[in-house]
């Protein structure tokens, strides 16, 4: 009786263990972004764990201004200089898998405006 547990747990491992190996990625990236002077954000993104992810400034509108395809990274940075942006409200979303974080900029005469991240 004592074997025919142990083969039955042997087993149970054989089968779950490659299983929970090939599970999809589902990490949470985190999402950070401030403003760096009067018309420029900087965003900082960290544990994308290697996996692809897209960085997009769009307007409320729809139009995109600015795309970029983030490979092969467990941390990203940049600067996004919103000078030559008309005055109004535009949405940064970074997209990784089934995740997406969503943060409202609002640009003003006198400078940016940040809302906190969603998603």
């Amino acid at each position: 009786m004592k074997t025919f547990k142990v083969l039955a747990a042997l087993l149970l491992a054989a089968i779950v263990l490659p299983l929970w190996a090939q599970t999809a990625y589902h990490g949470d990236f985190n999402f950070r972004s401030e403003t760096e002077d009067a018309k420029s954000v900087v965003v900082q993104l960290t544990n994308l764990d290697q996996q692809p992810a897209i960085i997009a400034v769009k307007s409320v509108h729809g139009f995109t201004y600015h795309k970029e395809r983030i490979r092969g990274r467990n941390g990203y940075r940049a600067r996004l200089n919103l000078e030559q942006m008309p005055v109004g409200k535009y949405l940064i979303t970074v997209k990784q898998g089934d995740t997406e974080k969503v943060q409202v900029v609002r640009v003003t005469d006198k400078g940016i405006l940040l809302s906190d991240v969603v998603g």
